[in-house]
């Protein structure tokens, strides 16, 4: 009898204690950026993004989640344009998170990381440990002219870029930190237009790492979501809701 309920015991606490580590973070709780001066690094790593807080946490390895679009029922997470303090639930978890900026040289500075670039990226203080865990990361670039680029992703373990709609890397795989091992991709790019580009790290277990680099650097990124970029959104909006009201009279 004691066995028994020494061994329900042991079960119930596994439990609990796996509760707690899914939704141990909630919105809110971690602080991601300090200044965010260092917008991209003279080596043309990007510092400055919106994530998604908290993080995806979907029980699955990066060999199965980097496959996995957890934007699926919303347009596809090549097609995502969040602002800062947008809303978004995720079907496949059931879980509630928001766009939050973060800057990797504030974390660094606020000694929640231990460096910007090199691995250890997403091994934030404030999070903990983070196993089976997955992220989103969005950018928005501008160049002055038409440009031809290169994107190039390192990553611990899985990763996956997308720029303007279009799959540019994808690397699902359990692996250790490394210059360059989450692939590059060449894309064109237009001048003097904002540029929509989306990272998704995906984690197995131990040290989670993502360094994204564009070649050449961007003349500006802005982690908030462009004015002028949503400008148009809502313009278009208001346009199609004024066309339908005079159409019904």
């Amino acid at each position: 009898m004691q066995k028994r309920y020494f061994l329900f015991m042991v079960l119930v606490v596994f439990c609990l204690v796996s509760i707690s580590n899914i939704y141990a973070i909630k919105p809110g709780d971690c602080k991601y950026v300090k200044d965010d001066k260092i917008k991209v690094d003279k080596n043309g790593y990007i510092m400055s993004w919106l994530i998604l807080d908290p993080y995806i946490k979907d029980n699955v390895g990066a060999t199965v989640s980097t496959g996995k679009d957890y934007f699926e029922d919303q347009k596809g997470e090549a097609n995502l344009k969040p602002k800062e303090g947008d809303k978004v639930k995720i079907a496949l978890t059931k879980s509630e998170h928001v766009w939050t900026r973060l800057n990797f040289s504030d974390l660094k500075d606020m000694g929640q990381i231990t460096a910007t670039v090199g691995g250890n990226e997403f091994d934030i203080a404030c999070w903990g440990g983070v196993d089976n865990a997955q992220e989103y990361m969005v950018t928005y670039l501008k160049w002055n002219s038409d440009t031809s680029i290169i994107l190039t992703l390192s990553s611990d373990d899985g990763s996956a870029s997308f720029l303007n709609g279009k799959q540019i890397t994808s690397k699902a795989a359990d692996q250790d930190w490394a210059a360059g091992n989450g692939g590059s991709g060449k894309a064109n790019v237009k001048g003097a237009a904002w540029n929509i580009l989306i990272v998704k790290a995906t984690e197995t277990g131990g040290e989670w790492g993502i360094s994204t680099q564009v070649d050449p650097v961007p003349n500006d990124v802005d982690n908030v979501g462009p004015s002028q970029l949503f400008a148009v959104e809502s313009m278009g909006k208001l346009s199609t809701t004024w066309s339908s009201i005079k159409t019904s009279y």
